[in-house]
């Protein structure tokens, strides 16, 4: 994955590995030496996640399009 912080903040680039856990799922993403659980939900197509960085005060939301797998 690659992506663009907010407010200018510069680029990044990672991974993320995404297991189902019923209607949920543990998500790690890791950026640099950097590791980040968090918590998905699926509805339809998408994948909403709510993650915070370690001192954080507040959860910021992301969104993905989950693209099907390709054979």
């Amino acid at each position: 994955m690659a992506g663009e912080n907010s407010g200018g903040g510069g680029q990044y680039h990672g991974t993320g590995n995404f297991v189902a856990k019923g209607d949920a799922y543990d998500v790690v993403w890791r950026i640099g030496n950097s590791r980040f659980p968090e918590v998905g939900v699926r509805i339809d197509d998408d994948l909403s996640v709510a993650w915070a960085w370690k001192f954080a005060r507040r959860f910021e939301p992301i969104l993905l399009d989950l693209l099907p797998r390709s054979s």
